[in-house]
Parts: structure tokens; C-alpha cells; sequence
């Protein structure tokens, strides 16, 4: 069994439903059985909008036809802070055994934003997600969407 009992990210208020311009506020909630190294630990707001579709095209000849597959992938914003640690750590910041709470705000942008969307031939999606790297090891991560 591993030191990590709980990793989670929560919101203040309870709730995931945002508009344009608003604080996203929380607490990113670290519970461990022991003390841990890491590097850092991190938390960014990303919101994406991505787009694929397929077409069947003949190739013209007797070899019949193939498929062409189109993407894309738009970035609305991505934003990050570290909670614990730096970027540059080198994995000698310990984490003390207990529970930790460490608290954010991000602010959405106040235009050019979409509402959440989940389609057959796209997505706009927007969430937090908190990673602890850590030295030598795979990195913990938690993640949670924005509706």
C-alpha cells in the first residue's frame, strides 16, 4: 500500500458550473500515510475545444478506397500554479505525513470562451488537474471538469 491516501481537487463553493470571468476557487487535498519527496506540486486550468471527423474517399483505380481523417485542436487557455515546491525542484522537498490543503484561484477568461460541450464529432471541454511529480517514480495526478 502506497503513501498517498488521498489526492482530490475541490471546489469552495461545491460547485462546477462557471461564466465567463469568474474566480474558479479550491483546494487541492493531499492526505498521505508517510512523508513524501517530490518536485513539485501543481495545478493548471486548461479549456480546449477539439474537432475529428472521417471521410471515405475512392482512390480513382482498382485499389479501392481509403479514409482521410481531420483534426483539430484549439487551446482557449491554460493556466498554472505551484502549490508546493518549484518547477526546477530537484526532488528533495518533502511532503510531511498528515493532511495538506492547498488552496488556488484561477480566473476564466472574460470572452472568447464556449460552453462545455461533448458531440459526435467534437468537444469543448475545461477542467483542473493537479500532478505531483515526484523523483524516479510515476507522477500522482487528479482531475476535475468545469461544466
Amino acid at each position: 500500500m502506497g503513501k498517498l491516501r488521498v489526492f482530490e481537487i475541490v471546489f469552495d463553493n461545491g460547485k462546477s458550473v462557471y461564466n465567463p470571468s469568474e474566480l474558479v476557487n479550491g483546494k487541492c487535498i493531499v492526505d498521505l500515510r508517510g512523508d513524501m519527496k517530490m518536485k513539485t506540486l501543481r495545478i493548471l486550468m486548461r479549456g480546449v475545444a477539439k474537432v475529428h471527423w472521417t471521410e471515405s474517399r475512392s482512390t480513382g483505380n482498382r485499389l479501392g478506397a481509403y479514409t482521410e481523417h481531420y483534426n483539430a485542436e484549439i487551446e482557449y487557455f491554460l493556466k498554472r500554479q505551484v502549490l508546493f515546491g518549484s518547477e526546477t525542484g530537484d526532488g528533495r522537498e518533502v511532503l510531511t505525513e498528515g493532511r495538506h490543503e492547498f488552496h488556488f484561484s484561477f480566473q476564466l477568461p472574460s470572452g472568447g470562451i464556449s460552453t462545455s460541450f461533448e458531440g459526435k464529432y467534437g468537444s469543448i471541454r475545461y477542467w483542473l488537474k493537479a500532478e505531483m511529480e515526484k523523483p524516479w517514480t510515476f507522477n500522482h495526478k487528479a482531475k476535475k471538469h468545469l461544466l
